[in-house]
């Protein structure tokens, strides 16, 4: 039975005791992320990192990262990842933060490139793709690559990005 109180509070104790256990520092960042305590989540991350320097860890903060929009802190997690892996995802993962930063969009630009040197008309970094070239103003590449996506995808993947491609539609005429 709860006591009323902060719901991280009994996590929080059990992490204590296990200070040097990352897979329960990540659990409990991810606890205080969904309570809205971003800066705590990132500073028990940290310290989660700190013990296991692992993809996992990094992607885990990264993602925390973009999600409270701090996207230059997204970007550096991203870089330290592809120094330890080459995977298409993960070049993706870093062209899409720049992306929906809106900065650093040629290096995006280069990361989508990157991962499509990899994994070859992958629809999600076609996609990723379509919204730099948008945001980049070239609004007839970005429709290629939407299209493209929307073409190679399947149909839970079509539903979900049309929008891209009908934004790019607009914008043209």
């Amino acid at each position: 039975p709860g006591t009323g109180g902060d719901p991280a509070q009994g996590f929080g104790k059990a992490v204590e005791m296990s200070a040097k256990d990352s897979w329960s520092l990540e659990r409990m960042a991810s606890c205080l992320l969904r309570l809205q305590r971003g800066d705590e989540a990132i500073a028990t991350m940290d310290k989660a990192v700190a013990l296991r320097p692992d993809v996992q860890s990094y992607r885990q903060r990264a993602g925390m990262q973009f999600s409270l929009k701090h996207y230059a802190a997204a970007v550096a997690d991203m870089d330290q990842i592809l120094k330890k892996t080459d995977e298409a995802s993960y070049w993706n993962d870093r062209c899409w933060f720049r992306a929906l930063w809106g900065q650093q969009l040629r290096e995006a630009l280069n990361d989508c490139h990157q991962a499509l040197a990899r994994e070859p008309g992958q629809p999600a970094t076609l996609d990723s793709r379509g919204m730099v070239q948008y945001r980049l103003g070239d609004f007839t590449a970005a429709k290629a690559d939407y299209d493209a996506a929307l073409k190679a995808a399947n149909v839970t993947f079509v539903e979900q990005h049309k929008v891209g491609s009908g934004l790019v539609a607009l914008t043209i005429k």
